[in-house]
């Protein structure tokens, strides 16, 4: 499941969570837990086991539902509070020990507790310790440039960044591109959730060679490719009349369609007013529409009734029925806290 997209309960994930979790953590939060919240007066203990309750649900139910949250987290927070009521605990088993004339036994279980606390000093200080160094790295004249060259070169429609891009832009990411150009862009994912090679262009197209390629790019109304990895450059230069070499540095090589189809209307008409990261803002010309934006399960719509338009089984766009012709609709996606209450 990619992380933008709703899961379902799963107790076998839910349980591997917690098990992560709970071999990380101190053992004497895990011990000395319930025997503070015990000690607490009413109304705090009644406090404190809500909270908890609540964090630990999150922490381990609904990751699997909204993994894009990283819920899990939650466990963190909870284990780092749950220092209070433990403190506690462990505060009045030392306060219990008898000052003289006691026996061994009775100062046992203190004296392990003490040595636990003891040695967790130097837990926290093999930690510390152990930290790995964090590379920094600093944008040359690389993301720059190619930015300009797509702002001028890139067209009306969008770029499309061939094959796979995680960290191959001065070691960073794509994100802020579009930002920078004003062009909208298409790569294999929209968010930061690939480790993995993933290529943008589906099987189902690329098995259909030349044709297939020119159908996965009229479809996304894209203007422009860019290539970095060998085949693609390859690729596109195999094809003049297709793609125009426009700009190259380093590994990047921009290339602008010759003869696409642009628009993003496939069926029915209307005008894109505004798009941006949030949203798009569109007025219909017809009640009918199926755009070239993939259909997420979050988007609503001011107006218009959204489904899903089945293009290819790796590709699904929008489409909407019931639209107000001649008014300005807004689609954009549902806020984090509704999505979460519809499990989306």
């Amino acid at each position: 499941t990619y992380k933008t997209e709703a899961g379902k309960v799963d107790l076998r994930k839910s349980l591997a969570i917690l098990r992560e979790t709970a071999v990380s953590i101190n053992p004497l939060l895990l011990v000395f837990l319930v025997p503070g919240l015990m000690l607490l007066p009413g109304l705090q203990r009644r406090l404190f086991t809500v909270v908890f309750l609540v964090l630990f649900l999150l922490g381990t139910v609904a990751v699997p539902l909204k993994p894009q949250l990283e819920l899990d987290r939650m466990l963190l927070l909870l284990a780092l509070l749950s220092a209070l009521p433990c403190s506690l605990s462990i505060s009045k088993l030392f306060s219990s020990i008898p000052l003289t004339g006691g026996r061994w036994r009775h100062s046992l279980l203190p004296a392990s507790v003490g040595a636990f606390l003891f040695a967790t000093v130097f837990s926290a200080a093999s930690v510390m310790l152990n930290r790995s160094s964090e590379m920094f790295f600093f944008s040359g004249s690389l993301t720059e440039n190619l930015a300009k060259a797509i702002a001028e070169h890139g067209g009306v429609g969008r770029t499309v960044f061939s094959g796979f891009v995680m960290h191959d832009l001065n070691k960073g990411h794509i994100s802020h591109l579009p930002y920078y150009t004003g062009t909208p862009m298409v790569a294999s994912s929209h968010v930061h959730n690939l480790w993995r090679y993933k290529q943008v262009f589906p099987k189902s197209f690329i098995d259909r060679g030349d044709t297939g390629m020119d159908e996965y790019l009229d479809l996304f109304n894209a203007t422009s490719v860019v290539a970095h990895e060998k085949p693609w450059i390859e690729y596109f230069l195999k094809r003049p009349q297709d793609f125009h070499h426009v700009w190259a540095q380093h590994r990047f090589h921009l290339f602008k369609r010759r003869a696409p189809v642009s628009g993003y209307f496939l069926e029915g008409k209307g005008k894109i007013i505004e798009q941006s990261t949030s949203g798009i803002t569109l007025v219909p010309q017809t009640e009918s529409l199926v755009l070239s934006f993939r259909y997420v399960p979050s988007l609503i719509s001011s107006d218009c009734t959204i489904g899903k338009a089945n293009i290819d089984q790796e590709v699904i766009f929008i489409k909407l029925d019931n639209c107000p012709v001649g008014k300005e609709v807004r689609l954009r996606s549902a806020s984090y806290f509704s999505r979460l209450l519809r499990g989306v």
